[in-house]
This record gives structure tokens, sequence and C-alpha cells, in this order.
């Protein structure tokens, strides 16, 4: 019992990522608290303070209740709106929440005594505490106490009142113990169920990625091409088809550990020069290079940087620098069947490029 005391009423506090997206919770549930509030309060300021009686004993304090506690959630409308959008802080989403919580907690005991001064009920007390209690903004154990606070102090005011002869105190604490219960309850559900949701959006960015990006190079993937296709219609593209002079060889003598060290050096080289957006990963160590509406000039220097940065490259004491071969053209596709055609043509270019001595990179002409 104890244990499962301690589980429910102490506990950590959440992480960063958890609590802000449990405050923005929080400040979205405030603006809706009150719209409902002013459209509410519009409403009663119309029944008594327009068309009430006014030579009631309280018309005067309704009246101003009932507007004030309508200002206060018109500019608490406002102040979580911003709360939203700029502050960042805990400790100030805390009190904006928890601001209005008390505002409305005593808004609602004052309405509430009058009423049962008048023989009515304290169903607006009732009400608002209940509804307060939908916000996650306290962990167990404050909430608790800042519920039996209230229920205390209303119980005290009634006490004082006519010695709340009028009041079922059994019913009184029933009611109390619900709310505390439905608090804690809604703070662990919140908690749990924010935790799943941002475990799940991550793990949905992750799987994303990886449907995109090649896992060991981190450049776009041959599906991540297929979805760039729209882009390269009816735009001068330069396509371009590489791979690393030697791979298999290299993978034998110093491992696969090795070989992978040197596609992702590979791809960084063309990343540096080609940028980020134009790189994919083919397949094995074929890497293409799509880029649209980009100087010929400009394109042959880069191939040639890419070299130089290739040959830089050494994979032990006294070897020579690593090397890479490619076909490349220039044209203009309408649609998918023109690419699969000029993505043969740049194929042709590599294989003629390894023919020939392999370290260079051959241009070919494609028509459509």
């Amino acid at each position: 019992m104890l244990h499962l005391l301690k589980r429910y009423l102490l506990t950590q506090r959440p992480e960063p990522l958890v609590q802000r997206k449990i405050d923005l919770d929080n400040m979205a549930f405030c603006r809706m608290l009150s719209i409902m509030v002013i459209l509410f309060e519009s409403y009663m300021l119309l029944r008594f303070g327009l068309f009430g009686n006014k030579a009631d004993t309280f018309y005067l304090l309704r009246t101003v209740s009932y507007f004030a506690f309508l200002t206060c959630s018109i500019v608490w409308f406002f102040l979580s709106g911003y709360a939203k959008k700029h502050i960042r802080s805990h400790a100030a989403m805390l009190a904006v929440g928890l601001g209005y919580a008390a505002l409305a907690v005593i808004w609602s005991m004052v309405i509430s005594v009058v009423d049962y001064i008048n023989g009515g009920q304290v169903l607006v007390f009732l009400t608002i505490i209940i509804t307060v209690s939908g916000f996650a903004f306290l962990a167990p154990v404050i909430s608790s106490l800042f519920f039996t606070a209230c229920f205390a102090a209303f119980y005290l005011v009634l006490l004082r009142a006519d010695g709340a002869a009028h009041i079922e105190m059994t019913n009184y604490v029933i009611i109390w113990l619900m709310v505390i219960f439905t608090s804690i309850a809604r703070y662990h559900t919140k908690l749990s169920d924010t935790k799943a949701r941002l475990e799940y959006r991550q793990l949905n960015r992750k799987l994303r990625k990886l449907s995109l990006y090649d896992e060991l190079t981190s450049v776009k993937n041959r599906h991540c091409l297929s979805l760039d296709l729209p882009s390269f219609v009816n735009r001068e593209l330069f396509l371009m088809l590489v791979d690393v002079d030697g791979f298999k060889l290299l993978n034998d003598r110093y491992g696969h550990n090795h070989g992978d060290d040197v596609l992702q050096q590979f791809a960084r080289i063309l990343q540096h020069h080609f940028y980020t957006q134009n790189v994919y990963r083919y397949g094995g160590d074929e890497f293409i290079v799509a880029v649209c509406n980009c100087a010929k000039p400009v394109l042959l220097e880069k191939i040639e940087q890419c070299r130089a940065d290739m040959a830089a490259l050494h994979i032990g004491t006294g070897d020579a620098g690593l090397s890479f071969s490619g076909g490349y053209t220039f044209a203009t596709i309408q649609n998918q069947s023109e690419f699969d055609s000029l993505l043969a043509c740049v194929d042709e270019a590599l294989y003629r490029s390894k023919k020939n001595g392999r370290n260079q990179v051959s241009g070919a002409d494609w028509q459509a």
C-alpha cells in the first residue's frame, strides 16, 4: 500500500521535452477553458447584470464578479496564447496555468457562497474545481495539497456563514477525494501519454530518415532518388554515376570496416563539392550526383576537385591514394522512362572509364 502511494504521489520531474509538451497542452486547455468562461460569463452578465433584479442584495456583487472574471478570462486567453509561442520556462508556464486555476476557484467560491446564503447549491464551486482538475500542471503531491486547501478554505467560509449547516459532510469529503484522485490520475495519464507520443514521433522520424537516407554514409538513398525525380523534370540536369576504384580489393585487404570508412569519406567528398542535397548512394560503392541548372565548367571543375581529394586519402603508410571512376552527361528529361535511359547512358560511360584504366570520369551524349 505504501509502495503504491509513493509510486503515485512522489513522482520524478519529467524530462524537459516531456515537460515542455505537457506545458503546451496545459496552455491549450487554459485557452479552451477561458473561451468557455468568456461565453458563459457574457451570458450571465446579460442575465443578471442587464436583466437581473437590481434590488437584490447581491446584485452588485454578482455583476462585478461576473464582469471581473470575464475580463480576467479574456486576459488569460491572450496570455496563454502568448505563453505557447514565446515562453520556454516551466515555472512561467506553471504560473499562467495555476494562476488561472486559482482565479477560477476563488471566483467560484464567491458565487457559490452567494448562492448558498440564498438557499441554493454550491454547484459553481464544485463544477469549477472538477474542471480545474483536468489540468496536468502539478505533480500529485502538490496538486493534492492545492485542492485540499481549496476545499478547506471553502468549507471554512461556509462554516463562518451558517456553520455549514446545509452541507452534507460525507458528500463533501467524497467529492474532495474524487477531485484529488482525478487530478492524480490525470497527471499520470498525461505523463505516460506524452512520453508515448514523443517516442512515437522520434521513432517515426527515425524510420523516415532510414527510408530516405543511407544509414552508413548519411547521404540520400535510391528510394529518395526516385522521390526527387519530379524536381529534375524540364530542367537542365547533370547526372553522374561514380564508384571507388578497386573497392572489392580494399575490402579483402583491409576488412569491411575499413571499406565502410572509405565509403563514408568518399560520400563526404562528394557532399562537400556537390552539396548534400545532390548526392545519392545508389548501391554498394556506387554514388549518383544529380545537379540541376549549373554551368558545365563549374561541374567539371568540381569533378577534378573530388579526384584530388580522393588522391589525398591513404589506406595505410606508403600506399597510393584512392581514386574513383565515373560517367556523366547533361540532358533535359520529361519523365521516369527518360531518366532510366539517362542513367543507363552514364552507367555505360562509367564502364568505359573502368575499361580505359580507371581513375577517370567520362562524358557521354544522351539522346531522348
